[in-house]
């Protein structure tokens, strides 16, 4: 069965997907990796890439990738990465099915960068991202892009998430092969966003 979603409006979306509710269950989300990104991906990639198999699906198999390495891990913390449903199509692609994180009051959680900008960054958000970077730094999960509105606020079991940007990049990556060299680029990505926090909180 193909989902219908071109008739809906996405609660969210990026430079790669288009974020909707499922729907035929609002506990879930549908990633999809809209036409835009495919065709901007075609122009700016080198040839070498442009002829890989099933390139249009790459960052999806990297996310699917990604999800089953943190399961592999000798002590897997699956906790902090959102659960993943299945895959589903849709009118408007391949889609990826996720448990959707939700507040108290059932509404969608928000990101950090929300929390910041409302105010209401707290003592109990920051030893929960602590305990995030704990995780990221000692797990084997390649994250490429670390930013405030790539972590959820659990806010049920009070913790941080990440939702979004994890994979390497299109072709070759040495972070795949190495993870030595990965938990580097992890801890990099790490300080880089320390600093993007205590200036956005310095801004409020």
């Amino acid at each position: 069965m193909v989902l219908k979603l071109s008739d809906q409006t996405p609660i969210a979306q990026g430079g790669e997907r288009l974020i909707f509710i499922h729907p035929e269950n609002n506990d879930w989300l549908i990633k999809v990796w809209h036409e835009r990104f495919h065709e901007k991906q075609q122009k700016r990639t080198p040839f070498w890439i442009r002829v890989i198999r099933l390139k249009r699906y790459w960052s999806l198999l990297n996310e699917l990738t990604e999800y089953l390495g943190v399961r592999e891990d000798p002590h897997p913390k699956l906790e902090y990465i959102q659960q993943l449903v299945g895959l589903t199509d849709t009118d408007l692609g391949f889609g990826m099915v996720v448990k959707a994180i939700k507040q108290d009051n059932g509404k969608l959680a928000p990101t950090l960068k929300d929390l910041v900008e409302r105010q209401v960054f707290h003592e109990q958000h920051h030893q929960a991202l602590e305990a995030f970077f704990e995780w990221m730094s000692n797990t084997h999960i390649i994250v490429r892009d670390f930013s405030l509105n790539n972590l959820i606020w659990d806010e049920c079991n009070q913790r941080f998430v990440l939702i979004d940007g994890i994979g390497s990049k299109i072709g070759f990556s040495l972070r795949s092969l190495s993870r030595r060299y990965n938990q580097k680029a992890n801890h990099n990505r790490i300080v880089k966003f320390r600093t993007r926090l205590a200036k956005a909180l310095g801004n409020r």
